[in-house]
């Protein structure tokens, strides 16, 4: 996925609470979350930081979507 899409989709989340799904490439879920803010906690899978939640985006196959 190119950055810009990327950047697109990030600001297209709602700033409210919700939940959101890792998925495989397969369609299988990986990782389901909750947050306050979609829109922050999605973000943050893809900061460059030293956090676990930056390295579930690394994931193989990892792809979010929120409900």
């Amino acid at each position: 996925m190119n950055k810009q899409r990327l950047e697109a989709q990030l600001k297209a989340l709602p700033a409210k609470p919700g939940v959101y799904m890792f998925r495989g490439e397969d369609g299988r879920v990986l990782y389901i979350g909750k947050a306050k803010s979609l829109r922050s906690r999605v973000r943050s899978y893809f900061q460059a930081s030293g956090e676990t939640r930056a390295q579930i985006a690394q994931l193989p196959g990892a792809s979010p979507t929120s409900r």
